[in-house]
């Protein structure tokens, strides 16, 4: 599984370079690229993957770039181009039906940590020090937005960025399903705008609704709300998905797990975290094209 896996990345690195235009140097862009995707995917430091002894033998070029030559070229604008092209070549599969689920992880480090991008927010029922990803999927585990950001960025904060990136990739008149913290009308116009309908509990549901609400939050409470419809509660019920994504995602080799101790500073965890995401995205490709 695993060779196969990596040979459906080396493909996608491929495809998404097709067009790729690049200044002329040693390394070209696809070989830092599938560098980094090949540390993150055995979970070891990039230093680690710039050593040919670590890679097996039909695999191994000439050279590899070093650690500076890594650390460099990733934060190049045609090295980050190249990441954004392969993020577009990802295969997904929609239906008209298909809905689209957003939702947020904490991703916590060490309490003593000297991490300066690190901040101290609200986790799963406690506070603690790190990061966040925040994420759009749909319901076949197809990545629509996602952004790491401070622990301490509120979520409806980044959701005013990941609707309207969302709505663009998804291109299409959907559902979008949420917990009680997108409860906003300021959401719910932002996702009527981009042409999606926000499906979140009202995070008070105590009393009548205030004046000036939008129409999609008044929606929401006749769908919800008692006596509220079959077809709300059912239509709610399928916001688990994003759960199931992420529990898949953390448990799987080579998936997400707690941050490395190498993996500190907010560029180095978006690499981190897009790579991962990149990779599992191509597993769950994989699993469903061997069920099917």
């Amino acid at each position: 599984m695993e060779r196969e896996l990596w040979s459906r990345v080396v493909e996608l690195v491929q495809q998404g370079s097709i067009g790729h235009r690049q200044r002329q140097r040693r390394f070209r862009d696809e070989v830092i690229v599938l560098t980094l995707l090949w540390a993150v995917l055995h979970d070891r430091p990039v230093l680690w993957s710039t050593d040919r002894r670590n890679w097996p033998f039909y695999m191994r070029i000439s050279s590899r770039p070093s650690a500076s030559t890594m650390s460099r070229r990733l934060r190049s604008p045609s090295v980050i181009a190249l990441l954004k092209r392969i993020w577009d070549a990802l295969p997904r599969s929609l239906q008209s039906h298909t809905a689209l689920i957003i939702d947020a992880k904490p991703l916590p480090i060490g309490g003593y940590t000297k991490d300066r991008d690190a901040r101290n927010g609200r986790a799963c029922g406690c506070f603690c020090r790190g990061y966040k990803l925040y994420l759009v999927i749909d319901e076949n585990s197809g990545i629509h937005g996602w952004k790491v950001d401070s622990m301490n960025v509120a979520e409806q904060t980044v959701a005013e960025e990941l609707i309207p990136a969302a709505a663009h990739s998804a291109k299409a008149d959907r559902w979008l399903l949420g917990d009680r913290i997108y409860d906003s009308n300021r959401l719910h116009a932002i996702a009527e705008a981009c042409g999606l309908r926000l499906l979140t509990q009202r995070m008070r549901t105590k009393g009548p609704p205030g004046p000036n609400q939008t129409p999609g939050r008044l929606r929401v409470i006749r769908m919800l709300e008692l006596p509220g419809t079959k077809a709300g509660w059912k239509l709610m019920d399928r916001r688990e998905t994003v759960e199931r994504y992420l529990g898949t995602l953390c448990c799987s080799g080579g998936g997400l797990g707690p941050l490395p101790g190498w993996v500190r500073g907010m560029r180095r965890v978006r690499e981190w975290i897009g790579a991962k995401l990149l990779i599992h995205s191509l597993r769950v490709v994989l699993r469903r094209q061997s069920v099917a």
